[in-house]
């Protein structure tokens, strides 16, 4: 009797000093790569400036505290981004299945929590001048330009298609509008949404002397789900064409624009409105798209 609790002591004593389940079974999870578009952004984490784009950020807090990213880069705007590593339930099971000896050890290691998916990308959009002169800018209701049955990605190898959730915007065009109009909140442009034919749209057109009509041309999401939220990368190709508000049916220009979205763990139905927003915002960093819509309000006023 004993004999046989000294063994158990002893059994108990030696998983005490053995490393935590969380270094077994959670091992290569604690790491991030982090890039941005365009690439050589600085890093900042916490205030403190600890490298540049791209690089490798190793989860070292004990707790599993959220992390305060910042990537900076000249002529870019700042970019904010919360590093928040999940706890593992794996390992707590484990931990509780060893009548939780190993969780002396796991409580002081970063290995008890790891990100869901190993990779973060930002795009880094250009700063706009803040001396610009607001400029209205009616749009249209979205035209969707893809084939019928159109094979539009995958997301964790299941096929998607125009009946998936990840595409409800596209069955709702004024959703996807309104995500455009979104995207271009905080910026010279005054954008709203507007129904071509409308007493309140032909008002706006008059007035801006410019209406856009967006026309989506392609589009392939490539994503993996992870605990109900998805990872990875949208490709968008949109039509932005421009026409008078003055002469009916007169298009000025079109902006043909090909632009990658990161998805970065967003619930499945959000991850097409935020590549959207993304598409629009970066409509702006077209160089010369303000001074185009510029000369054609001061030719309509003439």
């Amino acid at each position: 009797m004993r004999s046989s609790l000294f063994m158990v002591l002893g059994l108990l004593g030696a998983l005490s000093i053995l490393p935590g389940c969380a270094s077994m079974l959670n091992q290569g999870n604690q790491s991030l790569s982090i890039t941005s578009e365009p690439s050589g952004a600085k890093v900042y984490i916490n205030g403190a400036e600890v490298g540049a784009t791209p690089f490798a950020y190793s989860l070292d807090k004990p707790t599993g505290d959220a992390a305060t990213l910042e990537l900076r880069k000249q002529g870019r705007q700042t970019m904010t981004v919360q590093l928040r590593p999940a706890r593992k339930n794996a390992v707590l099971l484990a931990d509780a299945m060893l009548l939780g000896v190993p969780y002396v050890a796991d409580a002081r290691s970063s290995a008890l929590y790891a990100f869901p998916f190993p990779a973060l990308k930002v795009n880094l959009y250009k700063t706009l001048p803040a001396d610009r002169q607001e400029l209205e800018l009616p749009i249209a209701t979205l035209e969707n330009g893809l084939p019928p049955n159109a094979k539009l990605g995958r997301s964790s190898g299941r096929v998607l298609a125009a009946d998936s959730k990840e595409i409800s915007d596209l069955r709702y065009p004024e959703t996807a509008t309104s995500a455009l109009v979104q995207g271009m909140a905080h910026t010279y442009m005054d954008a709203m949404a507007v129904r071509l034919g409308t007493q309140k749209g032909n008002e706006a057109m008059q007035r801006a002397k410019v209406v856009l009509r967006p026309k989506l041309k392609g589009l392939d999401m490539q994503l993996t789900e992870v605990r109900n939220l998805v990872y990875g990368t949208v490709h968008m190709d949109m039509d932005w064409c421009f026409y008078s508000g003055i002469d009916a049916d007169s298009l000025l220009f079109t902006v043909n624009k090909g632009t990658d979205r990161p998805v970065n763990g967003v619930s499945a139905r959000n991850a097409l409105s935020d590549t959207f927003k993304d598409a629009s915002r970066r409509l702006l960093d077209e160089d010369s798209l303000y001074d185009r819509l510029a000369a054609v309000h001061a030719a309509g006023l003439v």
